[in-house]
């Protein structure tokens, strides 16, 4: 089975790969957050610490294409708990610095219910502000143990060595 997956990952390029994963990713976010009640104001909100600018920024691009499609998708199906989704999306620049400050407007300024992220860098940089928020965070990063040290973080992706080896 690991080979066909193999072969059929070598037909579809890593962009492709990421779009896909991408678009899937939102969707396994709104059933997680289902269940929470921490969303006071007439939409959920899930803030996104994405590279919208610099050297990263077609992840975050691709990240903000995909969470947009699975937000129409979710709110076209009645939203979470009956109340839409809404994106409030801040650029990290796949900074830590940057994405410390942009967790910081998302959980202080935005009161989000829940927050996305894509890369190692910035995810790494967030996981204490999120940890002493109590905001659920769920990531696309690579690395695996990413969200081993936290109780409100989750990953959402491959392994990066699964990734390497293929």
């Amino acid at each position: 089975m690991k080979r066909k997956v193999f072969e059929m990952n070598k037909k579809i390029s890593f962009s492709t790969r990421a779009r896909i994963a991408t678009a899937l990713f939102l969707p396994s976010v709104a059933l997680l957050f289902a269940a929470c009640t921490r969303a006071p104001g007439p939409t959920f909100k899930i803030g996104a610490v994405f590279p919208l600018s610099g050297d990263a920024a077609q992840y975050g691009e691709w990240g903000r294409k995909g969470a947009e499609l699975a937000k129409e998708e979710i709110n076209r199906a009645g939203g979470i708990n009956g109340k839409p989704i809404e994106l409030v999306y801040e650029d990290s620049q796949a900074e830590p610095q940057q994405a410390i400050a942009a967790a910081t407007k998302l959980t202080d300024v935005d009161h989000v219910s829940a927050m996305l992220s894509i890369d190692t860098a910035s995810t790494l940089a967030i996981i204490p502000l999120i940890d002493r928020a109590h905001t659920v965070l769920v990531t696309a990063a690579l690395q695996p143990d990413i969200t081993s040290g936290s109780s409100y973080a989750f990953r959402n992706n491959s392994n990066f060595t699964d990734e390497v080896s293929t």
